[in-house]
């Protein structure tokens, strides 16, 4: 019997061993070629693939359930595991660096520009009005090429999109997607509205390939589906900008903002009050702790905090206006 014990626990805590190595190698280095932990990251993709599940989720409730049930006599040993997995995953989120140090070039804008870029976000919806049965290209392989050729990192294998175990939970709290550092997946909350789902899946992807500020994913998503040729894809890139801009204008000048919202066409603003209806069933104190210690990650690895990812307006509103590709410092 003591035997058994002691081989459970030897496993309880070979596995927590293992996720806290696998979190420090992904976190301290960029998951890129050049990367200490590309070969690592390489592996963990194939593994997390060959499963349809989350296999972060399952972890992230099966290893308390272990400490619980196998180190329930080592109080104080299951306490500290618990804090050591805690102290990897905030560590995997601070530690990552981005693959242009966050030396996103300044961009300031105007309400005249910003109105500018979001009556031409505007034609473009009305043009591609979403529909649901539209025929969508492998956006992913898309994106890795644009990877390759733009920020010269080669991804040898792509990464599934994996659907949450607990969508509920995520649209309780206001999680469209996240990508899972120890694992090496992009699960998505695929409770959103659908044409948000290839913007999300693709900024995650960002972050996988070593894009970590928020509104430098952004620029990238939107930059890889507006060329995809595909109506549905364009549809969710362009979906994503006027939200952002539109935001951006409305602070600026709402008058202007209201101006332009009200000349979309009805299918559009649908997708709107849709996109509304999701977001407003985030709530709670959960989602608040949330949102405040995303904030503290992402400000941990860019000053600007969670004010990143209103910045991508400024991006955006330059990009579309000027078709500048070069916006991120080399």
């Amino acid at each position: 019997m003591r035997l058994i014990k002691f081989v459970l626990c030897f496993l309880s805590l070979t596995i927590i061993l293992i996720y806290i190595f696998a979190c420090f190698f992904d976190g301290v280095a960029l998951f890129a070629d050049k990367s200490i932990s590309a070969p690592v990251k390489e592996i963990m993709t194939v593994v997390a693939n060959t499963l349809e599940v989350p296999i972060f989720e399952i972890l992230a409730v099966a290893l308390p359930i272990v400490l619980v049930l196998f180190l329930w006599r080592h109080k104080l040993s299951a306490m500290l595991a618990l804090l050591l997995i805690l102290a990897a995953s905030y560590a995997v989120n601070i530690g990552f660096p981005s693959l242009t140090e966050g030396k996103t070039v300044e961009v300031d804008v105007t309400a005249e520009d910003c109105e500018r870029a979001l009556r031409s976000v505007a034609d473009k919806l009305n043009e591609l009005s979403y529909a649901n049965d539209s025929a969508s290209v492998d956006y992913l392989e898309y994106a890795r090429e644009y990877i390759k050729k733009e920020l010269n990192v080669e991804l040898k294998n792509l990464p599934k999109i994996k659907g949450t175990a607990f969508p509920k939970l995520l649209e309780r709290w206001g999680i469209l997607g996240y990508f899972a550092f120890p694992t090496a997946e992009i699960i998505v909350c695929e409770a959103q509205p659908s044409f948000m789902l290839p913007f999300t899946a693709v900024h995650e992807l960002m972050h996988y390939s070593g894009v970590m500020l928020e509104d430098e994913a952004n620029l990238h998503a939107f930059k890889i589906l507006v060329s995809s040729g595909t109506p549905c894809n364009e549809f969710s890139a362009y979906f994503a900008a006027f939200t952002h801009i539109g935001g951006l204008l409305a602070r600026l000048d709402a008058d202007r903002y209201f101006e332009i919202y009200s000349a979309l066409d009805d299918e559009v603003k649908e997708c709107f009050a849709e996109r509304l209806d999701f977001l407003e069933k985030g709530q709670g104190r959960v989602k608040d702790a949330l949102e405040n210690a995303n904030n503290a990650a992402i400000t941990a690895r860019d000053e600007r905090g969670a004010k990143s990812y209103s910045y991508t307006a400024h991006l955006l509103v330059n990009c579309i206006l000027d078709g500048n590709s070069n916006m991120l410092s080399e």
